[in-house]
């Protein structure tokens, strides 16, 4: 994460899972367990990481999960 290791990313925006090393879209913060919900850019089940263990995505991965995120939309007629 950023310098301020206690700021949790915005909901929507892109991070990287180091622990499983995929990227997925921030959609929400489960204070009970204090895990982020993450979803893969092309949609699908949701997973659980610890805050600690994302890291933000770059330019290029953010770029590459919002094309495939739009690929996958347009596939399913959304």
């Amino acid at each position: 994460m950023s310098a301020n290791r206690n700021a949790l990313p915005k909901t929507g925006s892109f991070v990287v899972d180091t622990v499983r090393d995929v990227i997925g879209q921030v959609m929400d913060y489960d204070p009970t367990t204090k895990t982020l919900q993450l979803r893969p850019p092309r949609g699908g089940l949701e997973w659980d990481a610890r805050p600690g263990d994302v890291r933000p995505a770059t330019d290029r991965e953010r770029l590459n999960a919002k094309v495939q995120a739009a690929n996958c939309a347009r596939r399913w007629g959304g």
